[in-house]
C-alpha cells in the first residue's frame, strides 16, 4: 500500500517541475508528463506478480474440462490420466 503512495507521489511531484520549468512549450510539457506517466505505470506493472493460470492446469481429452496439471483423475468425469499427458 505504501509504495504506490510515493510513486504517485514522486509522479506528482516531477509534473509540477516539468510544468513549472520555463521556456518549454505546452506540447513538451504534456510529453514530458506522459513520458513520467507512462515510466511509472511500467514501474507498478513489473511488481504485480505473474498469475496466469497457463501451464499450470490440463485439459481432459473426454470432459474437456480444466483440471490440475498434477491431477491423476479427472475430478468431473472420472478420466484417467496416463503419464505421458
Amino acid at each position: 500500500m505504501g509504495l504506490p503512495i510515493v510513486l504517485w507521489s514522486v509522479w506528482l511531484a516531477l509534473t509540477v517541475y516539468i510544468f513549472s520549468v520555463d521556456g518549454v512549450d505546452m506540447v513538451a510539457k504534456g510529453a514530458m508528463s506522459f513520458g513520467v506517466a507512462v515510466a511509472v505505470v511500467g514501474v507498478l506493472l513489473k511488481r504485480v506478480p505473474d498469475t496466469s493460470v497457463e501451464g499450470l492446469v490440463k485439459t481432459c481429452p473426454d470432459c474437456a474440462e480444466d483440471v490440475k496439471y498434477e491431477a491423476r483423475v479427472c475430478k468431473h468425469c472420472g478420466y484417467r490420466f496416463s503419464d505421458r499427458l
